[in-house]
C-alpha cells in the first residue's frame, strides 16, 4: 500500500492542467465528504481548509474542474470546465481489468477497485468527455450504470466506505480505502487510453449508415454555428469532427479539408495549450473521418417534367447567380481577376447590398485560401 494525503493526491492529478494553464478563470477542484446516510451530494470548492481528510468519512473528488456560470459556482454539466482524469469504477466486481497500467488504484471495498488515469491534456468538452467514458463502459471496463459521467464523484485515497453491505463484511466498521498503486507522474492522452483498450470512438458515437445522415444527425447545428464555436473557442473537438465528415461527404479533398479547418483555427488566435492540442490533432481527425466514412458513389435521381416543375424554386444569395444551397464555380484564365470578382461578390453578401445590379441576400461568409503560402 502507498501513503499519501488527499491534498497531495489532488495536487498531483491536477498538475497537467495547472502546468498548461488548461482551464478557465475561476475553475476549481470540487470535493465532497459525507456519511452514507446523508443523501446530499452538493460538495464544495476545494481549499486547504476543506474537510476531506477524516479517515472514517466517505471522501470524494469530482473528475472535472468546475467553473462559475452567471456568478454561480456548483457541480454540474453546465459548470463543467475540463476533465482532468478518467476513473474506471467497479474493477474486479462488475468491470474488466484494463490492459493499461493506471496512475492509481484505490480499493474502495473488498475486491472492488477504482483505477484512475491522469490526463496529460485535459478534455475541455463535456459532451466529448461523456462519449469517451460511455465508450469505455460499453467495452466493459467501468460501471455501465453511472450517471453524470463528466462531473462524477470518485473516492479519494484517504477515507472509508460506510455503505451497509461493506460495513457488514468488515466487522461492522466502515471499509477503509486502500491506495494499492500510486504513480503520480504517469499521464496519458485520451487517444493512448482508447488505443490501449482497443476502443474506436467513431464506432460508438455514430449510429447511422450514410455519412450525411450520420453526421448531420450527430449535430443539428449549421456549418456557420460550428465555425462560430471554433472562432470563439467555445468548443473545438466536436465541431472539427463534424465538419471533417461533412466536408468529406461533399467531395472536398482530405488536404483541402485539413487546410480549411486549420485556417479557421488560426483565425481564432487563442494560442493556448488547449488550442495547440486541437490544432495539432486536425490532420489525424480528418484522416480518421475520411478513412472511416469514405464517400460512396451516388446515383443521380431522375425526375419527371411534372416533378421538376413542382419542385421548390432555388433561393439565391446573388439572384440567378449564386444559390443558397449547392455548389458554384467561378472560372477563367489565370490573371483574369477571379479572386477580385469573388471578394467583391462576397463583400456584397456580407453587407446585403446589390452586386452588379443583381439582388444579393445578406449572409455570413468564410473565405478560405487553399493555395500559395501565408
Amino acid at each position: 500500500m502507498h501513503n499519501t494525503t488527499n491534498a497531495d493526491f489532488l495536487s498531483a492529478i491536477i498538475k497537467p492542467a495547472v502546468k498548461q494553464k488548461f482551464y478557465s478563470k475561476g475553475a476549481c477542484l470540487w470535493v465532497c465528504s459525507k456519511p452514507y446516510k446523508d443523501g446530499s451530494w452538493s460538495g464544495a470548492k476545494y481549499t486547504k481548509e476543506s474537510e476531506i481528510h477524516e479517515v472514517d468519512k466517505n471522501n470524494y473528488f469530482c473528475v472535472s474542474l468546475q467553473k462559475p456560470v452567471d456568478g454561480i459556482l456548483t457541480r454540474g454539466k453546465k459548470n463543467f470546465d475540463v476533465l482532468i482524469c478518467i476513473v474506471l469504477d467497479d474493477i474486479g466486481t462488475k468491470a474488466l481489468e484494463p490492459p493499461l497500467k493506471p496512475s492509481w488504484v484505490i480499493e474502495t471495498s473488498k475486491g472492488n477497485e477504482q483505477w484512475g488515469y491522469i490526463l496529460s491534456t485535459p478534455i475541455d468538452d463535456a459532451s466529448y468527455a461523456e462519449k469517451v467514458i460511455k465508450a469505455i463502459a460499453r467495452a466493459g471496463y467501468t460501471d455501465k450504470g453511472a450517471k453524470g459521467l463528466s462531473t462524477r464523484y470518485m473516492r479519494l485515497p484517504v477515507g472509508s466506505n460506510d455503505k451497509p453491505e461493506h460495513v457488514a463484511t468488515n466487522d461492522g466498521k466502515p471499509y477503509p480505502h486502500k491506495l494499492l498503486q500510486w504513480s503520480p507522474k504517469l499521464f496519458y492522452t485520451v487517444e493512448e487510453i482508447l488505443d490501449a483498450l482497443e476502443i474506436s470512438l467513431c464506432e460508438d458515437i455514430n449510429e447511422f449508415k450514410s455519412v450525411d445522415t450520420e453526421y448531420e444527425k450527430s449535430s443539428s447545428e449549421s456549418d456557420e454555428e460550428l465555425i462560430r464555436q471554433i472562432l470563439t473557442g467555445e468548443s473545438y473537438h466536436d465541431p472539427l469532427l463534424v465538419l471533417s465528415a461533412r466536408y468529406q461527404s461533399r467531395g472536398i479533398s482530405e488536404r483541402n479539408t485539413i487546410e480549411a479547418l486549420q485556417g479557421v483555427m488560426k483565425a481564432n488566435k487563442e494560442n493556448t495549450e488547449r488550442w495547440k492540442s486541437r490544432y495539432a490533432d486536425i490532420p489525424r481527425a480528418v484522416r480518421t473521418a475520411f478513412n472511416k466514412y469514405a464517400a460512396k458513389p451516388r446515383d443521380f435521381k431522375f425526375v419527371t417534367l411534372h416533378e421538376f416543375l413542382q419542385s421548390e424554386p432555388p433561393r439565391w444569395f446573388v439572384k440567378n447567380l449564386l444559390p443558397e444551397k449547392g455548389v458554384a464555380m467561378l472560372y477563367g484564365q489565370s490573371g483574369a481577376g477571379k479572386s477580385f470578382v469573388a471578394l467583391d461578390m462576397v463583400s456584397s453578401i456580407v453587407r446585403g447590398v446589390d452586386w452588379c445590379s443583381l439582388r444579393a441576400k445578406r449572409g455570413r461568409v468564410v473565405y478560405v485560401v487553399t493555395e500559395g503560402r501565408s
